[in-house]
């Protein structure tokens, strides 16, 4: 079996498989230390593996083929969720720059380069138009409908108030 021969895509596969099946829903941001965590264990437990399953008994051998494997199910993960965000995502259509549509990172970068982060909002709406998409999720109207008198106690000057679409 190809899978047995090869740990390495076999963790790949399972990778794509965890996405896809658990890590697809829900919000995992907060549970990024634990993945970490989990990660590292892998890693040692592989490590372990190929120390006890290699003829000469060989460290650093078992240290990278462990390395190795641990890597392709992390890329496994990250291969499959940024297929799911560029091509199969429900804001797929909306348009926006390709690095918003795969990591919320991106807006991060905009927002903390000269901290002004309406200008960088201002130039999007500027090149894409009055919908942009600026995260997985999140997108941003230029000009929301009007829904009556704003029932908000609390406002905040803004040159370009922003609203998302989706809760």
């Amino acid at each position: 079996m190809l899978a047995l021969e090869s740990p390495a895509l076999l963790f790949f596969a399972s990778g794509v498989l965890l996405q896809v099946t658990v890590l697809r829903y829900g919000e995992w941001n907060l549970y990024a230390p634990a993945f970490v965590g989990y990660a590292l264990s892998i890693w040692l437990a592989l490590v372990v593996v190929f120390f006890l399953v290699s003829t000469p008994h060989e460290a650093i051998s078992a240290a990278l083929s462990a390395t190795k494997t641990t890597w392709s199910g992390i890329a496994g993960i990250v291969a499959s969720m940024t297929i799911y965000r560029l091509f199969l995502h429900r804001l797929t259509t909306f348009p926006g720059p390709l690095g918003a549509k795969v990591s919320s990172w991106w807006a991060s970068t905009l927002h903390g380069k000269n901290w002004k982060f309406y200008e960088g909002m201002a130039a999007l709406h500027a090149a894409h138009g009055d919908y942009v998409r600026i995260g997985m999720s999140p997108n941003v109207v230029l000009e929301p409908l009007d829904t009556g008198p704003n029932q908000c106690r609390l406002q905040r000057p803004m040159r370009f108030p922003l609203r998302t679409l989706l809760p």
